[in-house]
């Protein structure tokens, strides 16, 4: 039998650039939608966290699901999103 082989997954990034910050948490999914397509199209990279933890959970509206960028873009997405009055 062969030992198995441990992969480590580093989950944090050494360079801050490569941190996530959460931009807004929100259990409305068409905000969330807009707000996704919104800072696309502004080339900001848009992480959606907990998306399926509702499903997992059983209860559809439980937990928000949470917008998340880069560091490095998040207070332009912040700008963005003060604009619109978010």
């Amino acid at each position: 039998m062969k030992p198995l082989r441990v992969r480590r997954i580093h989950t944090a990034s050494p360079k801050k650039d490569k941190e996530l910050k959460e931009l807004l948490k929100s259990n409305n999914i068409v905000q969330i939608s807009y707000l996704t397509s919104l800072l696309k199209s502004e080339g900001i990279v848009v992480h959606l966290l907990d998306t399926n933890m509702s499903v997992i959970e059983g209860s559809g509206m439980a937990i928000p699901r949470r917008l998340m960028v880069n560091d490095a873009d998040f207070i332009t997405a912040k700008n963005l999103l003060e604009e619109l009055g978010e």
